[in-house]
């Protein structure tokens, strides 16, 4: 009897382990226990959500605009709202905190709301103000109005990434490439609307005509906003004059018009979606009426002896994982979401003023080469991200910032290694967000509250080292520019062999190296 009782409590232990293990190896966290249903392939996933993936990239293609829509059109807002240049500045900085506001918003919103729904909300609203942007004549109006529509921008990009997640796992790679890739086409698409409207003339001198303004922020936002040596500035005799001759509200007009169609696309997934989940739900619920018990159960114990086997294997919980997981992807798209927000700001600049004989009309240049390669990076980066693993790809990506860099500070005063150092870091900079995102759902499950958290990280990022690289760049000089990039590349590397070592702890990755984790 001693005996039996012995080999049953044997034959109990044995098969505890083997669930812990099944469940350590499964390939697919976010789906429910295997129940004996065949892994559906990425493919056939995309067939099967065509129509929300493409609904999402579409809104990500509008949240891209918006993004580039300020820059272009800053001079001709300053004339409506008779506005100096420098106090203009300050829009970029509202509607960055608002779009940080946003994120966090959304992360907490798609944990509790239909992700379509805010979705629906969200573009609406960017339609609306981009069409009340003409209206506003005065600086205070312009501030609500851009900070609502960043509040909606950065709801978008916390949303959207929870929703193409959700549906991939951890097949999402390629999808969240394309995601950003639309971002890009967005973001290019935006400056070429506008282009033909604006008048491009700074009212500063009509507001102030007996000031003049020589502060360090005034000199660089000049030298960025400035055009081209080969164009001829309209010179205007009165402010009335130059808010007349504008034609920028036909622009914003313009793009308030092309969210209509996504705004329907958004409302067609939304009746696709209720319609069958309420047929589907009618005929599913019958069948899985008895079975749910029996699953909760068994997941109840997998879920119980993996924790424990966790907590005797690995130094701390599963949560203070995810939290420690989380702040370092936040950390790292902090670094990067900075750098390109910095780069494309005062690349222009820097040229001018640093690398020898480069005209205002080649530093323009070089900014196009620079958002160029950018958007084709992400447009390589689908189908590369089929092939390599997200934690070979960051690699790639942050040995390749790292070199384009390090070349153009040591030839920083050489045409070719600027042209091939802007091109070249666009290129491996490109895909470093969705990555980072690929990345961290390799390791651990992505809800919305982490996709938030990260989101925030990049935008915190995003609207901090402008201002960090602006003020360097007035008291230490242009070179202080390519320094500060190499040594948030430097620092990215520890932050980038931190997220793997961390999640090589993880259930998924246990059995796995160090170097396996890396580039496996």
């Amino acid at each position: 009897m001693a005996t039996s009782e012995r080999d049953s409590d044997q034959g109990q232990s044995s098969g505890n382990e083997a669930a812990m293990e099944k469940t350590e190896s499964s390939p697919v966290k976010s789906q429910p226990i295997d129940d004996g249903q065949p892994q559906v392939s990425a493919k056939e996933l995309f067939q099967e959500n065509l129509q929300a993936t493409v609904t999402y990239c579409s809104v990500f293609w509008s949240f891209g605009m918006c993004v580039a829509l300020l820059g272009p059109t800053l001079l001709d807002l300053g004339c409506l709202t008779s506005s100096p240049l420098e106090t203009m500045s300050w829009v970029f900085f509202a509607q960055a905190l608002s779009t940080l506001v946003g994120s966090m918003f959304g992360g907490v919103l798609v944990e509790r709301l239909q992700a379509d729904l805010i979705l629906l909300v969200a573009i609406s609203t960017i339609a609306i103000t981009i069409a009340m942007l003409p209206f506003c004549h005065a600086l205070w109006l312009l501030g609500i109005v851009l900070a609502i529509m960043g509040i909606a921008m950065g709801t978008i990009d916390t949303t959207a990434n929870v929703c193409l997640i959700k549906i991939y796992g951890p097949l999402v790679s390629p999808f969240l490439q394309a995601l950003h890739f639309c971002y890009g086409i967005g973001a290019f698409i935006s400056p070429i609307i506008a282009e033909p409207f604006l008048l491009n003339e700074d009212c500063t001198p009509l507001i102030h005509p007996n000031v003049t303004n020589t502060s360090g922020n005034d000199v660089i936002i000049r030298a960025i906003t400035e055009p081209s040596a080969t164009e001829k500035p309209v010179t205007m005799e009165t402010l009335e004059e130059a808010q007349e001759r504008t034609r920028v509200r036909f622009a914003f007009w313009i793009m308030a018009f092309i969210q209509i169609p996504i705004i329907c696309m958004v409302l067609a997934l939304m009746i696709r979606k209720r319609c069958f989940s309420d047929s589907m739900d009618g005929q599913k619920k019958e069948k899985d009426k008895y079975q749910d018990i029996d699953k909760v159960t068994e997941a109840t114990e997998i879920k119980t002896n993996t924790m424990k086997h966790e907590e005797r294997r690995c130094c701390g919980s599963s949560s203070s994982k995810i939290i420690a997981l989380t702040s370092l992807s936040a950390l790292m798209l902090f670094i990067y979401d900075g750098l390109q927000a910095a780069y494309g700001g005062y690349v222009y600049t820097y040229s001018v003023k640093s690398v020898i004989d480069l005209s205002s009309t080649e530093g323009a240049y070089l900014t196009s080469v620079y958002w160029g390669s950018f958007a084709l990076g992400r447009l390589l980066s689908i189908p590369i991200s089929t092939k390599l693993s997200p934690s070979f790809m960051l690699f790639i990506n942050i040995v390749g910032c790292f070199a384009s860099y390090g070349v153009e500070l040591i030839l920083r005063h050489n045409h070719i290694a600027m042209y091939v150092g802007s091109a070249t870091f666009g290129l491996f900079l490109s895909s470093v967000y969705p990555t980072v995102l690929a990345l961290t759902e390799q390791f651990i499950d992505v809800t919305g509250s982490v996709t938030s958290a990260i989101v925030v990280g990049a935008a915190t990022g995003e609207m901090i080292f402008p201002v960090v690289v602006g003020r360097i760049f007035v008291h230490v000089g242009p070179v202080s520019f390519l320094v500060f990039g190499n040594v948030a590349c430097f620092v990215s590397v520890f932050v980038y062999l931190a997220i793997c070592l961390l999640g090589r702890t993880t259930g998924k990755q246990q059995k796995k190296s160090l170097l396996q984790t890396m580039f496996s």
